[in-house]
């Protein structure tokens, strides 16, 4: 790679060389490459694939070239730009990392989606009996360790070594247990109840079923374990369970928490108070009016509308999606997409949500034992040699040296998921991935829809259309906009 940095080529006057438009920057750990296509007027030869290709060989790229991203580039390259454009070129190979826990579940933990809300009698049913329920005793998960190790490979070429020591462990919640058998380790129910699987932690939940209707006063109601409400919630105050949530009936203008999925027989009427929180999916039957915020996917049988939606996964809206905003790490589909009427309607892919769940869970385990670590501390001082003659000792108190252990043992793993967290956000940051937007028959004008910094708004009516995510992340293609379905 040459050591003087390239000179943009002049908006005004097309570009001479690739040199003069490009600039390539691989990242320190070497796992990825970036090409920057610099701003510049079009070339009066277009550039070829070829040429491209010999440009990344000079620059001493060998391995994991994106074909997409690559015939991304040439197209920028062969067309005026106002602003620099990133295009991820390459990817290495990440490193097998050994002892890795894997937990494999004995048992179904399908949540009830929108197919079980026909009515509310046989979603209550599927709600209780379909989502990892368990008696005492039953076998949960099997648990083994993985100790292969694979060695990585960066983008020039580098062999990378792998990485010793578990990224993740089992972690046991409530209400279960661990048995050592041969190799495997098998969890066990020690109640009756409902599996809530957030990896590492396994958890047997209690359920715990009201009989509606129930209003919300006050603080709201809060449950240890998973809910099942039968009849009509209302009332603008919380509702949270630890584990998933389920009402056979309407929500109206409740604010809902869950630490699995919320799951609605009814349709959920916000009144502009209304919120959902899950690290779930999200499921009802119709939203209105409403902010919903999901680590899964969200699923309505209808229509939504005027309502702010975020998604980790999927939004997925059988009827008219038309108003408010909605956002979603790998797709947004909808029957219409918009109004007649042009009410404003934005919507966006934002890769990084696929990863916001996972970096939640890890930043609050990071904190969790940073305030650990500073409890074990701040214990420490009272066994700590005092005086001269004891602090040039080498004797340590047994309470002392046991509070050290604790604390090398907390640091090791704090380590561990701060360099995790830290590699989940730069995968966040150079994946882009692939995703779209999708209107089976519809789209309306006054849609906005935003894909990373590419935006586009609908003028025309009719037809079908699609906004597509390619996997440089950074082109939009509407095909049939105001034309005839396909």
């Amino acid at each position: 790679m040459s050591d003087r940095p390239p000179v943009a080529g002049s908006i005004d006057g097309p570009p001479s060389n690739l040199e003069s438009v490009l600039r390539l920057e691989i990242a320190p750990d070497g796992l990825y490459c970036a090409l920057v296509v610099l701003p510049h007027a079009p070339p009066i030869n277009p550039f070829e694939l070829p040429a491209l290709v010999s440009y990344l060989k000079k620059n001493k790229l060998k391995t994991g070239i994106q074909p997409s991203a690559v015939h991304a580039a040439l197209e920028r390259l062969n067309t005026f730009s106002r602003v620099e454009q990133a295009f991820t070129i390459a990817v290495g190979t990440f490193p097998k990392i050994g002892a890795e826990v894997l937990i494999q579940p004995a048992v179904s933990l399908a949540v009830p989606g929108p197919n079980d809300l026909d009515r509310a009698q046989a979603f209550a049913s599927a709600a209780v009996e379909a989502c990892g329920s368990v008696s005492r005793g039953e076998l949960i998960a099997e648990v083994r360790v993985d100790e292969s190790l694979s060695a990585g490979k960066t983008v020039t070429g580098e062999t990378l070594p792998p990485i010793s020591g578990a990224l993740t462990r089992l972690e046991l919640g409530e209400g279960v247990e661990a048995t050592l058998d041969e190799e495997r380790l098998l969890v066990h129910a020690l109640r009756d109840g409902m599996v809530l699987l957030h990896p590492p932690k396994i958890d047997v939940l209690p359920v715990e079923i009201v009989q509606g209707p129930l209003e919300l006063l006050g603080s709201g109601d809060e449950y240890d374990g998973h809910l099942l409400v039968i009849g009509r919630v209302s009332g603008a105050a919380p509702l949270e369970a630890k584990g998933h949530l389920f009402v056979t009936d309407v929500v109206d203008s409740a604010q809902l928490r869950a630490g699995g999925s919320i799951v609605l027989g009814g349709s959920f009427l916000g009144r502009q108070r209304g919120t959902v929180f899950c690290r779930g999916n999200f499921a009802s039957r119709s939203a209105e009016q409403c902010e919903i915020d999901a680590g899964g996917s969200v699923y309505v049988l209808t229509n939504a509308a005027q309502s702010t939606i975020a998604s980790g996964s999927r939004v997925s809206i059988r009827g008219t999606l038309a108003g408010g905003s909605t956002l979603a790490g790998l797709e947004i589909s909808a029957k219409q997409l918009g109004s007649p009427r042009g009410i404003p309607t934005k919507v966006a892919l934002d890769p990084e949500r696929r990863y916001l769940s996972h970096r939640k869970q890890l930043q609050s385990e990071i904190s969790q034992l940073e305030n650990e670590w500073a409890t074990l501390d701040r214990t420490s001082l009272r066994f700590r040699p005092r005086g001269a003659k004891q602090q040039n000792s080498n004797q340590e108190s047994p309470e002392l040296a046991q509070i050290r252990a604790q604390q090398s043992l907390v640091a090791g793993r704090l380590a561990q998921l701060v360099s995790e967290e830290g590699r989940i956000a730069q995968m966040a940051r150079e994946d882009s991935g692939s995703g779209a937007i999708v209107a089976t028959e519809t789209v309306q004008p006054g849609v906005l829809i935003r894909v990373n910094d590419a935006v586009m708004e609908t003028v025309s009516t009719g037809g079908a259309a699609r906004a597509r995510l390619s996997n440089d992340g950074l082109s939009i293609e509407l095909e049939n906009l105001g034309g005839e379905a396909p």
